[in-house]
């Protein structure tokens, strides 16, 4: 496989934040298949606990924990939930250099060798009482619009009006979901931030915990907001074609889920279906593909009337698509999809429009 095949990786917060002499670590790294094609199973992720040099293609055997990926398809994401052992033999109060390694057999892509990751930590004595909490912000459904884009927290309305309130639910690690109610959106703006410091009043240590932001963006009049539904724990959404795998130069359904995610009830208006090669800007880097202006888009594959499908404050639904035309050649394809493209709704005006996006396989006749 080459670079239009490759992986991008993330992760949250490790526990501990400072592990003990002969204790381990457990933390979770986000793998995204970015490419246009399928990263086949057994793709190797090796881990140091102190590794202070990169390490060459395959050249693993002193790793401290390794994993096999699942196969991964284009535009796919996993979570691996990795456990890090950290030696009896390390000095306590070191500073160790944790090493991550994803696609540690090149096998994927030659490339993936420059893209190792190092960071410091500091190994603790036995038995030492230590506790740190932290906001998390950045899982796979965090972002609506491409890893590009800053991350979100989940909220509601998603597009609230300036001046008006709105409720955030906030993630802390060991903690779990906190419900923040009453939040004000500031008048006048067209973006904002949800600023949250953990640990706000150093409880903990002598420090808080860190600041972390979620983004929003905000609209100047009330209007319901329709929008894609996103797949759990995915940076795609929840859109299908019928058949599975469509044939090359046949026609194919297209079935989107749409959410209203604001405080008024709407249509969904009138939805376009965009048709690109997976690799040739990926919508998960970029965001869902769409062509023209603003509600005055260009360049769909297909379009249908849905004004008669009402969504209730917070609901979704699902539309269908039928005889959209599949591309003449055999391979992975993003489909974007965008509601109300006549911009009946103020929200679709007004702010930067989100296509929902997800891949699929066309294969020969």
């Amino acid at each position: 496989m080459d670079e239009t095949s490759c992986t991008r990786r993330w992760w949250g917060y490790t526990v501990p934040y400072k592990p003990e002499v002969g204790s381990k670590k457990t933390f979770s790294v986000y793998i995204v298949n970015r490419g246009d094609k399928v990263i086949p199973k057994g793709t190797m992720a090796s881990f140091w606990a102190n590794k202070t040099t990169k390490a060459k293609c395959g050249e693993t055997a002193d790793a401290d924990a390794e994993y096999k990926l699942p196969e991964l398809k284009p535009y796919q994401a996993y979570e691996l939930k990795a456990t890090l052992p950290f030696s009896s033999d390390l000095i306590p109060n070191m500073v160790t250099n944790v090493h991550f390694f994803i696609d540690s057999m090149c096998t994927v892509w030659k490339e993936s060798v420059e893209y190792q990751f190092i960071y410091e930590t500091e190994v603790q004595p036995k038995n030492t009482d230590f506790a740190r909490m932290a906001t998390v912000v950045g899982v796979p459904n965090d972002y609506a619009s491409g890893l590009l884009w800053p991350p979100a927290f989940e909220q509601f309305p998603v597009k609230p009006l300036g001046g008006t309130t709105y409720t955030a639910m906030i993630t802390v690690q060991n903690i779990g979901g906190v419900k923040v109610e009453g939040l004000v959106a500031p008048k006048g703006s067209e973006q904002s931030f949800t600023t949250v410091l953990s640990d706000s009043k150093c409880t903990l240590g002598k420090k808080p915990g860190g600041v972390v932001f979620g983004f929003y963006e905000l609209i100047s009049v009330p209007s319901a907001y329709i929008g894609g539904l996103k797949t759990k724990d995915q940076l795609t959404y929840a859109i299908k074609t019928t058949p599975k795998a469509p044939k090359a130069n046949k026609t194919m359904t297209v079935k989107v889920k749409f959410e209203n995610k604001a405080d008024t009830d709407a249509p969904i208006g009138n939805v376009a279906i965009w048709l690109k090669p997976a690799g040739d800007a990926p919508a998960i880097t970029y965001g869902g593909w769409t062509e023209g202006k603003n509600c005055a888009y260009t360049g769909f594959a297909a379009s249908a009337d849905f004004s008669g499908v009402v969504l209730k404050a917070g609901k979704s639904n699902t539309v269908k698509l039928t005889d959209v035309p599949v591309p003449l050649m055999p391979g992975w394809y993003q489909v974007s999809a965008m509601p109300d493209i006549n911009c009946t709704l103020p929200a679709s005006r007004e702010i930067r429009p989100i296509a929902a996006f997800a891949t699929f396989e066309v294969v020969a006749p």
